[in-house]
């Protein structure tokens, strides 16, 4: 079976302790490659960031996209973006990430 990528659930966002988690489903076959992004910028999985594909159980060529922002403070706020790819096509999808006021401390310069 030939899929392109198609977002069955947009992006969400959620607070995990102290950490935020943007998730969202898409579908996809073959399984798809997957690049977030902060603003334009290439964001790389390192000791906060974390990023996740994992098939849904009971949904063939189904997805669930994770990136967890471990620690999060005020200036991890903006536009995050997630670019989905394999053979077939491509898509994106984006959430805003606004923490001023959620209760995250804010970097002060």
């Amino acid at each position: 079976m030939s899929i392109a990528p198609t977002f069955t659930k947009k992006p969400s966002l959620r607070q995990d302790g102290k950490a935020v988690v943007f998730s969202c489903e898409i579908e996809a076959a073959p399984k798809p490659t997957t690049q977030w992004f902060r603003e334009d910028t290439p964001l790389e999985a390192g000791d906060r960031l974390k990023f996740g594909i994992d098939p849904v159980e009971g949904k063939d060529n189904t997805y669930t996209l994770t990136m967890t922002v471990e620690k999060a403070s005020g200036a991890d706020s903006g536009a995050y973006k997630v670019e989905v790819t394999n053979e077939h096509g491509k898509m994106a999808a984006s959430a805003n990430l606004n923490l001023q006021g959620m209760g995250f401390p804010i970097p002060h310069a």
